[in-house]
């Protein structure tokens, strides 16, 4: 609902279905034949608003979920929760500032197992991430920032693994009308982070360093 030129009132209501994999269900020493699929309902209401040179977007949820399937440490297997909710706040906004394009985004949640008032496995309750490109003639450069809090690894949560930061920048040059060469390093830091272990305790570790070099071609239509 348009509340003015600059203002947006959205509702939306949505149901999700989503049905056990066949590791889920057959995996020797994992799956459970006995599974019912994953069913979601969810809620939204938002605002945005949009101005000459700024937009931005405020949203808050509810995302009912039942027979949530995860994999649970204590039995060496997947389980299922009879009952989960996840409710938060996703926004974002973007504008300009002295030349420089500037987007925040981010969301924060309050997943809960409705059962044992755990938070579901592997769930950040905080998720932020800043970009920011500045163009200029034939260059660009850019930079992007995103962070994610802690999360428990495991159905009790006790095992814990923590929160990371990790910083991208990016550059591009137009060599002519057709030809643009782009260079951009992901994670600059070499920050290492996990978002999981295995079933010995040990850590996935995330990518380190990433440097990506390449040129582009853009035909004339």
């Amino acid at each position: 609902y348009d509340l003015n030129e600059h203002y947006r009132l959205v509702a939306s209501y949505g149901e999700g279905f989503k049905a056990p994999t066949f590791n889920d269900l057959y995996f020797p020493g994992f799956g459970n034949d006995r599974f019912k699929p994953e069913e979601s309902k969810n809620y939204e209401l938002g605002i945005s608003g949009d101005f000459n040179d700024s937009s931005f977007t405020v949203t808050a949820f509810q995302n009912e979920v039942t027979n949530l399937i995860q994999y649970n440490s204590a039995i060496g297997g997947s389980d299922q929760v009879a009952e989960a909710e996840i409710t938060g706040l996703e926004f974002s906004v973007d504008t300009e500032f002295a030349g420089i394009m500037l987007g925040l985004s981010g969301s924060v949640i309050d997943p809960e197992n409705k059962v044992n008032g755990k938070n579901p496995r592997r769930r950040a309750e905080q998720s932020f991430s800043l970009d920011a490109d500045y163009d200029w003639s034939d260059f660009s450069v850019g930079l992007t920032v995103r962070t994610e809090s802690e999360r428990y690894d495991d159905v009790s949560n006790d095992v814990k693994l923590g929160g990371y930061t990790v910083i991208g920048l990016r550059a591009a040059y137009e060599l002519g009308s057709q030809w643009v060469f782009r260079a951009k390093i992901d994670n600059v830091t070499d920050k290492q982070y996990a978002t999981a272990r295995d079933r010995s305790a040990g850590r996935y570790l995330s990518i380190g360093r990433e440097v990506h070099v390449s040129v582009e071609y853009i035909p004339e239509l």
